[in-house]
């Protein structure tokens, strides 16, 4: 589902997604994406959209300071909310980036599910990649910038493997995580 606010903006703008932690998963933070695209709209930013119900926003800002924008959206939030919500903010011509490089394309079929970590920063001690813990179902296929690639894979339980305690003892604790299709769907945006 696609929300749209405020429409039009100079060509010089920048089209950012902001991928939010913790909106609307597991019972908690439950905000309704035409909330959040009011929110974002009141914020200043233009041509505004929401993706899917996970927090992910599309909008245009004539700001090219990335950590700075960050910071102003966080603390948007945080005014609206009530509470802290942490901002992972990316270029869309980034996005597109991504998935031209696709790191991906060597995965078999329907092999597990693809996912993107998008951290607020990593550090310099990245392990060596790709890393596989098939025990624990899941594989780090690669890093592009603070961009964390892995793949779930079925365990013999039924469930799916989850990389996101290896991704934060050994990336970063400040990250969301999304599916690959949402990635590139908000990237042909």
């Amino acid at each position: 589902m696609t929300t749209s606010t405020s429409t039009g903006s100079p060509p010089a703008e920048i089209r950012y997604s902001a991928f939010l932690r913790g909106i609307n998963v597991g019972g908690h933070r439950q905000i309704k994406m035409a909330d959040l695209a009011r929110m974002f709209s009141n914020m200043g930013f233009g041509d505004v959209r929401t993706v899917i119900a996970s927090g992910n926003v599309v909008f245009r800002s004539g700001e090219s300071d990335v950590a700075k924008l960050t910071r102003g959206i966080e603390g948007g939030l945080e005014a609206e909310l009530g509470y802290p919500v942490d901002v992972m903010l990316r270029m869309v011509d980034w996005l597109r980036e991504l998935v031209e490089r696709n790191p991906f394309k060597a995965v078999e079929g329907e092999e597990g599910h693809r996912y993107v970590s998008f951290m607020q920063s990593i550090g310099n001690d990245v392990p060596a990649l790709p890393y596989d813990a098939a025990e624990e179902g899941f594989r780090i296929l690669a890093v592009h910038g603070n961009d964390v690639f892995s793949l779930s894979s079925k365990l013999p339980n039924g469930r799916h493997g989850h990389p996101g305690k290896y991704i934060a003892k050994h990336f970063g604790n400040v990250s969301t995580m999304r599916n690959w299709n949402t990635v590139i769907k908000i990237a042909g945006m």
